[in-house]
């Protein structure tokens, strides 16, 4: 069950979709939201809740058991993913890319007493922070350490946040951004989401299945003097144990405190995450920015194929 981000819909996402259904031999259903693409209706988060569980009800009443439907949330779409997981019964969730909560997202320094999160705590949205102590369900989280949209400290704490017996080893992918997940390496994309898929399968046949410790971050470029947090190999690149994990954590919070701030990235106290010699990567753009599905909406457009099917609707 997929939740998409902000700036798509599902029919953008369709082929993703098919190679997810390919790849890894399973079945996808895609939750369009309401006010995206050509669903009607205005979009709210209330609203994202609703679609998801409706979408929930629908699986459920076509005759799929609750305990083999894994929910997947994509950025914005961790939102309506982590509302549904302490809501209804799920086999698994993966969260890609997400977000602790929708204020947290603009905090330049999270750990700061006067952050944006902390002064508008009121009027926060997707509580996925919060949320995530009441898991009941396996969680897997991924999450690429160049992500410039929503900062990779916010995937790490929140697998931080999920209760020991449901936190599944994340991926955490050295070189990806927001968009560019599974692009960045395809292998390990699929190769990790099928191992999850591959635990969830052993656990509802009755398997006990050993959950390893918490990742460490990776180095982007090997240094010198600087001792490797985890051993990486094949698919489980980012699987680790837990030796150094106290050590490790400590040095990675306090460069998180300065991962959303590009002026702050190059004095971080730690060299692991962002190196000076690294390369800029920029993100991908996603979504239609041409305005064809709110015309199809006001019915001024003819073919959603082509940017251009007013003109051919009006011929």
């Amino acid at each position: 069950l997929h939740c998409h981000g902000n700036a798509t819909d599902i029919g953008i996402m369709m082929g993703l979709y098919y190679e997810l259904a390919r790849v890894l031999g399973i079945e996808v259903v895609g939750v369009e939201y309401t006010g995206y693409g050509v669903a009607t209706g205005k979009p709210s988060c209330s609203n994202t809740y609703a679609d998801v569980e409706a979408a929930y009800d629908y699986i459920v009443a076509s005759g799929v058991p609750a305990n083999r439907i894994v929910a997947y949330g994509q950025s914005v779409g961790s939102g309506p993913v982590c509302s549904l997981a302490v809501k209804r019964e799920l086999c698994g969730i993966i969260l890609h890319s997400p977000l602790l909560s929708g204020i947290k997202v603009i905090d330049p320094q999270p750990d700061n007493c006067c952050r944006p999160s902390c002064l508008w705590q009121c009027f926060d949205f997707y509580p996925n922070d919060r949320r995530a102590a009441q898991f009941r369900c396996p969680a897997f989280i991924m999450h690429g350490q160049r992500d410039e949209i929503i900062p990779f400290y916010h995937g790490y704490r929140l697998h931080q946040a999920c209760p020991k017996e449901v936190r599944w080893p994340a991926y955490f992918p050295r070189r990806a951004g927001h968009n560019d997940l599974m692009e960045t390496d395809t292998r390990s994309y699929f190769g990790e989401i099928s191992t999850f898929l591959s635990d969830l399968r052993r656990l509802a046949a009755g398997e006990e299945v050993r959950v390893r410790g918490v990742p460490q971050p990776q180095p982007l470029a090997p240094a010198p003097k600087a001792k490797p947090l985890a051993a990486s190999s094949g698919l489980g690149a980012a699987r680790a144990g837990s030796d150094g994990e106290s050590c490790a954590s400590q040095e990675y919070e306090s460069a998180c405190s300065a991962v959303s701030d590009p002026e702050a990235r190059r004095s971080a106290p730690a060299d692991f995450l962002f190196p000076a010699d690294a390369p800029t990567l920029d993100e991908p753009a996603a979504g239609p920015e041409d305005g064809r599905y709110e015309r199809f909406r006001r019915g001024e457009l003819g073919d959603l194929r082509t940017p251009d099917g007013e003109a051919e609707a009006a011929a």
